[in-house]
């Protein structure tokens, strides 16, 4: 038995603004973060944006905590727990309504 990838019956493609997004976490560090729309609950790609001295700590971070990751918690959520963020209740609720964006942000071909 041949299983067809449901990506090929549906022909679905995914554009570039539909699976990133750029996160500020600090004046000069900024994280892009590249979701996966077809495991949206999996770790994301992440990408940091400064200086390397700016950025290593957050990379550090990542990279020790990244077996901590659950699926069962939100993005947001996710990534404030493993980079030891606190965002702002207004500013956690744009970085959620962004990322769940990205989700739900399908661009049929």
């Amino acid at each position: 038995m041949i299983l067809t990838p449901i990506v090929g019956l549906l022909n679905l493609s995914f554009t570039r603004s539909a699976v990133h997004r750029r996160i500020v976490l600090k004046e000069d560090v900024s994280l892009i973060v590249t979701l996966d729309p077809f495991q949206p609950t999996t770790l994301p790609r992440c990408r940091f944006l400064g200086s390397a001295k700016s950025i290593q700590p957050f990379q550090n971070l990542l990279d020790e905590k990244v077996d901590d990751w659950d699926a069962a918690l939100g993005i947001v959520e996710n990534l404030c727990t493993i980079l030891g963020l606190e965002l702002p209740s207004k500013q956690r609720r744009r970085a959620v309504q962004s990322l769940l964006s990205v989700v739900f942000v399908i661009v049929m071909t």
